[in-house]
């Protein structure tokens, strides 16, 4: 949400200072003793979505690093793509007005540790999307407004460990020494009895490119990471999800309950045969992006080992498919050609129990993320679409 306005006092419309996100960012924040002041300070354009409660601080004090700051903003719909195209002409040709739906001052700039020793002159920040996994991200820039890194943190004591994941797979991933893809390097990471904070370095500039359709690049890189990591037999990970069905049916519908059980007794018999490897756990089009034509790859922090091979293309795959429920037989269809003929050998029987053990785990934990909050029935956004999938998948299981 955009609109034009100067850039001197505090504005934040109500809905804003009401807001428990927006709370809880300023508190993260204010454990590196950076608060909200009337004068002086750092001043931020704030920037709202749409579907969703979560904001992002565009610095207004260097218009290059605004202009970078806008990096941290993926829009999707055409609307969202054009208000953008609007925020960085005003900030390119009309520096002294704002945008966006209010105006913050923060009374200094966040230390991060020693990592960029110095070079840090300006931040940009996103309170991250509202719900049980909002984390604060901040981008690192230096005075031209280049790209120096980024710092994820959380002071919840359910999402700390996916922060600490992150770091040890960034560590692991870094000694397979890749030669499909770039990852960030760790440059520090903090883990206390008060937060949790990662930074890492990033290769982003204006001329990276977001694809948002599976291409040789992301292949090249999830071949690679198999090749490396490659095991036979889903053993553990079914045996994890079927004691997790067991001890969460309590919380799901009937007709989950039947899905989980259903679909564990037909990987019962064929688990052992599905080869796994080290996946991503969120591949999509706005955690990669290509750099010189090289892909670049971020936000580990979901990653498993061991999971089933082609988690991560179906996972891509998913992420783009809409969510129109009439389509599901179709996109169960084009996922399974391109999972046999990618992984498998054109072993539709493979790919096919591969992609059920894939969504079952999909939703397992994005149940296991709602529950999380403290939603007495857990559920997610697109619940109704992969149930759908579970379902086709399902009668052709039985079916074969």
């Amino acid at each position: 949400m955009l609109k034009l306005g100067q850039n001197h006092q505090n504005s934040l419309p109500k809905l804003i200072r009401k807001s428990v996100s927006f709370g809880e960012f300023l508190s993260d924040i204010a454990m590196f003793d950076v608060i909200k002041v009337d004068e002086g300070g750092q001043c931020y354009a704030v920037i709202a979505a749409r579907s969703n409660a979560r904001w992002w601080l565009i610095p207004l004090g260097n218009s290059r690093a605004a202009v970078a700051g806008f990096g941290m903003l993926q829009p999707i719909s055409l609307w969202a793509k054009l208000a953008k195209l609007m925020a960085l002409i005003i900030t390119k040709y009309a520096p002294r007005y704002s945008f966006g739906i209010g105006i913050l001052r923060l009374s200094d700039l966040p230390h991060l540790g020693e990592a960029f020793y110095g070079r840090i002159a300006s931040m940009a920040f996103f309170t991250g999307t509202d719900g049980p996994h909002r984390k604060t991200t901040i981008q690192l820039m230096d005075n031209d407004g280049a790209i120096l890194g980024y710092c994820k943190m959380s002071r919840k004591s359910h999402i700390r460990p996916y922060l600490r994941n992150e770091a040890d797979m960034l560590s692991h991933v870094a000694n397979l020494e890749l030669r499909s893809a770039n990852i960030p390097n760790v440059l520090e990471f903090r883990d206390d009895a008060s937060i949790t904070f990662l930074v890492t370095n990033s290769l982003k500039t204006e001329q990276s490119k977001i694809k948002k359709r599976l291409g040789r690049e992301h292949l090249f890189f999830l071949h690679e990471i198999s090749v490396k990591t490659a095991d036979i037999g889903a053993t553990q990970v079914f045996k994890a999800l079927s004691d997790w069905t067991l001890e969460f049916q309590s919380r799901l519908s009937a007709d989950w309950v039947r899905r989980f059980q259903e679909g564990c007794a037909i990987l019962r018999c064929q688990h052992t045969s599905i080869p796994v490897s080290l996946a991503h756990g969120d591949f999509t089009p706005w955690n990669t992006y290509l750099q010189s034509k090289r892909l670049y790859v971020f936000d580990w922090e979901y990653a498993h080992y061991g999971y089933p091979q082609g988690y991560d293309h179906l996972h891509f795959i998913l992420a783009t498919a809409g969510t129109d429920l009439a389509m599901a037989p179709k996109i169960v269809r084009y996922a399974i050609q391109h999972l046999a003929h990618t992984w498998f050998a054109g072993d539709h029987c493979m790919a096919r129990n591969s992609a059920l053990l894939s969504i079952m785990l999909h939703a397992a934990f994005y149940f296991e993320r709602s529950a999380d909050s403290g939603e007495v029935c857990p559920s997610f956004e697109d619940v109704d679409m992969r149930a759908a999938l579970i379902d086709i998948l399902l009668i052709d299981g039985e079916n074969s």
